[in-house]
């Protein structure tokens, strides 16, 4: 193999290296984003459980309220 077959060689398994070491950096920046979607998502079920949870119990805290009125 001549030397500028080498160099091209070379040159093409550097490239290739360099793609895929930026798709690599690609894809982990996608797992990331997923990752902090995820994420989002759970925090926001939990505010909306808890907003639940709230409502219940003042509604449960307006029940006794009244029955206790009435009494």
């Amino acid at each position: 193999m001549s030397n500028d077959n080498i160099n091209v060689y070379d040159a093409a398994c550097n490239a290739a290296r360099v793609a895929a070491d930026a798709a690599y950096v690609a894809l982990a920046a996608a797992y990331d984003a997923r990752d902090a979607a995820d994420t989002a998502y759970d925090v926001a079920c939990d505010v909306r459980d808890a907003a639940d949870i709230t409502a219940a119990c003042a509604a449960r805290a307006a029940a006794c309220a009244d029955a206790a009125f009435k009494n």
